[in-house]
């Protein structure tokens, strides 16, 4: 798609980042480094990959590839910090002051030779059940009553070393060697953090990064559930709500004598039945739970289990909250944002530019252009159509209708800097503006809110409080 290199959505916010980069500390990007942070703004989104050799063509040549290269390798120390210039835009634009946490980590399927991109590994393959090559990244996000974003990143990447313990394992297993005779586990490297530890990395990063902002709570599933990460949150975040689904085999007791595992201990317990409104429709879906306060063997401590069941499910899921302050209920409701991360990844995968092309060499390279794509995202978020929409207490429009509108604007500045000479700009803005009002449809996005939303009115219940505050 051959596109005009600057839309003018991509000036504007590159504009507004380096105004605060020069509030910060007193020197902004030069011109050309603006000239081609707006111009990969603009074909990440036009082009939905890095592909430089695709920018190239898609200018018309005047971007070159070896050029952009050059560029995005020495933007690199500025990204960081732009990136966090734009979160903080972002929440400001929309009068932001308070949110979850919501962590979980993705899948980025790469060729079978691949050999040069960053923490490519191999990986098992959750549709086809094999094998495949990929990038594995951690990825958290903010949820809020108005938008979800996101705020902090990582790639994982496993230990060599480990991995060829763990096969030498195996095979001494499958031949049926005396335990003594296994090699000792090799030490920790601490440059293959776990995902557990890059977890606990990116809450902290935003704790520093934004301390004032009021945390709800924080939402993950089974995979990041540990005794010492629930204790290390709770050092960053103090008193705050930590949310988990929990295995249905983990031991637990109401007495601390007889351990039974969830499954079994919910498998006769009465249950309730609850309506929850679908996140940002008025549709409802119905479910039966049923919940106690009880001491996990794993944790050592109490915590609040829930066992619940949608309706049209055959099997039941197990939730965990360290805050034995809450009703259920409202555990549930503020449990239920966490499928919004799911939503994320399928947009910043199809829409915002992250996963074909290049810049992927190298651990600096890959982070440049994970950290492009979220950039193209905020700049999504600062679309005046989704400020207009969020103004007027309207849902806002999905990634993909947006990304549709500024290409097809693209493709029509283009087509304009063609004929210039032959009509006005008054009266190509008309045509503009018909064309794009006929031919672009815009979806409203169940991922944002408007009006009302019970998972943000939850909170301690005064009379569990008074029962449970030295518990929690």
């Amino acid at each position: 798609m051959n596109f005009c290199v600057f839309h003018e959505e991509s000036i504007k916010f590159v504009n507004i980042l380096n105004d605060s980069l020069k509030k910060l500390n007193g020197k902004g990007l030069s011109k050309i480094k603006i000239s081609y942070l707006t111009f990969c703004l603009t074909a990440m989104i036009c082009c939905k990959s890095l592909n430089l050799e695709e920018f190239q063509r898609s200018s018309f040549g005047f971007f070159k590839a070896r050029a952009t290269g050059y560029f995005l390798k020495h933007i690199t120390s500025y990204l960081n910090i732009l990136w966090i210039l734009s979160i903080t835009q972002v929440l400001k634009t929309y009068n932001i002051t308070e949110g979850y946490l919501v962590a979980d980590d993705t899948d980025r399927v790469r060729s079978k030779n691949v050999t040069k991109i960053h923490a490519a590994q191999k990986t098992k393959d959750k549709k086809t059940g094999g094998y495949c090559m990929a990038q594995n990244i951690v990825l958290l996000i903010l949820v809020t009553k108005k938008i979800s974003i996101p705020v902090g990143f990582a790639f994982f990447e496993s230990d060599p070393e480990l991995l060829k313990w763990k096969k030498t394992i195996k095979e001494m297993q499958n031949n049926k060697i005396k335990k003594s005779e296994y090699p000792k586990m090799p030490d920790k490297n601490p440059k293959y953090p776990t995902r557990l530890e890059i977890l606990e990395n990116l809450i902290s990063d935003f704790k520093k990064n934004f301390d004032d902002f009021l945390m709800k709570g924080i939402l993950f599933d089974a995979a990041y559930l540990s005794k010492n990460i629930i204790q290390k949150l709770s050092n960053i975040y103090p008193n705050k709500q930590i949310i988990s689904q929990i295995r249905s085999n983990q031991m637990i007791s109401d007495n601390l004598k007889n351990f039974k595992t969830v499954e079994e201990y919910f498998s006769k317990k009465k249950k309730k039945q609850i309506s929850l409104k679908k996140r940002g429709t008025n549709e409802t879906i119905d479910a039966e739970y049923a919940s106690a306060r009880l001491h996990v063997k794993a944790h050592g401590k109490k915590l609040h289990v829930i066992a619940i069941r949608y309706k049209g499910e055959k099997e039941y899921r197990y939730l965990v909250a360290t805050d034995l302050t809450w009703r259920a209920e409202d555990i549930i409701r503020a449990y239920s944002l966490r499928w919004i991360i799911e939503v994320t990844f399928e947009d910043w995968k199809l829409h915002e530019g992250y996963g074909s092309g290049g810049m992927q060499r190298g651990y600096e390279s890959a982070c440049t252009g994970v950290t492009l794509s979220f950039l193209a995202n905020h700049m999504i978020l600062l679309h005046p159509l989704q400020i207009q929409r969020s103004m007027a207490g309207k849902r806002l429009l999905t990634v993909g209708s947006i990304v549709s509108r500024i290409r097809l604007e693209c493709l029509l500045d283009s087509i304009y800097n063609l004929i210039s000479n032959e009509i006005s700009l008054e009266s190509f803005n008309k045509i503009k503006i018909m064309i794009t009002s006929n031919f672009i449809i815009n979806r409203e996005s169940s991922k944002f809110l408007f009006g009302n939303d019970k998972a943000f009115d939850v909170g301690p219940t005064k009379s569990l409080y008074s029962r449970f505050k030295n518990s929690s």
